[in-house]
């Protein structure tokens, strides 16, 4: 590699071609094709592409580095500080995520006390200064959500109905199969499984979440927890055939083994 970037700025010499840094404005504008690559980079580590492990630690740890460059590049960014504090949030729940055996954990059975408290108050901070501003950018709506579910003493206690509004801001703002699915979680916690089923079932219809098996997983929780068990199985098996690592894999097996 070094080699290779010794050739590249011999070349560059050579042809004198001048190379113009860009300005503020420019910066600006591609800001968010940034924090789009940042956060895609942390969500491959929070979630291995591949793999036995369920998380990539290093590639979550460099994308948890940039953001923070970002940050610190330009501190009065209320994205900026949104990006950050959505992946702080992310990242001080990272040693709750899986047991000392390796097994994956759901947010609804995680223990909340070995949350990293110092970055949970960092993400905070930098949520709060990302509300701020006269309107709310993507991030700001996503690491809003984050700090709800944060601030939460427990699950049951979490504020769905908040939850809920926060999606629907954002979906308003960026609509996404991903995160209209989170929605329906939400939802589902508010009035019950069968809305969440009914809506999970419509954004499904739609497209782009055959292959994604934290859908499926979704819909088999949602299943399980109206009592169809025999469709919560199919559902479990579905998120296991889908599942990108091992570990998401064995879970989601086990799951529907124990349904």
């Amino acid at each position: 590699m070094a080699a290779r970037l010794t050739r590249a700025k011999k070349r560059i010499a050579v042809s004198g071609v001048d190379l113009d840094l860009p300005d503020d404005l420019a910066v600006d504008d591609r800001m968010p094709v940034v924090w789009r690559a940042v956060q895609l980079a942390y969500s491959l580590g929070h979630t291995a592409a591949s793999g036995s492990q369920l998380r990539d630690d290093e590639l979550a740890d460099r994308a948890l580095h940039l953001a923070r460059s970002l940050n610190r590049a330009k501190p009065m960014d209320r994205e900026n500080a949104a990006l950050l504090g959505l992946l702080l949030f992310s990242q001080a729940r990272a040693g709750s995520r899986v047991t000392a055996n390796g097994v994956q954990v759901l947010l609804e059975d995680v223990d909340r006390n070995s949350w990293n408290r110092e970055m949970t108050a960092e993400a905070q901070r930098c949520t709060t200064f990302a509300a701020g501003g006269a309107t709310s950018g993507p991030f700001a709506r996503q690491a809003a959500i984050a700090a709800e579910h944060a601030r939460a003493p427990s699950f049951e206690a979490t504020d769905w109905s908040r939850i809920v509004a926060l999606y629907g801001d954002l979906l308003e703002l960026e609509p996404s199969p991903v995160m209209a699915l989170g929605r329906c979680q939400a939802l589902s916690y508010l009035h019950g499984p069968a809305v969440g089923l009914a809506d999970l079932d419509e954004v499904m219809a739609l497209g782009g979440l055959e292959k994604y098996c934290y859908a499926h997983a979704a819909r088999a929780q949602l299943l399980d927890r109206l009592g169809r068990t025999h469709e919560a199985r199919r559902a479990w098996v579905r998120a296991a055939s889908t599942a990108r690592t091992d570990a998401e894999r064995e879970y989601f097996g086990s799951r529907a083994s124990s349904v």
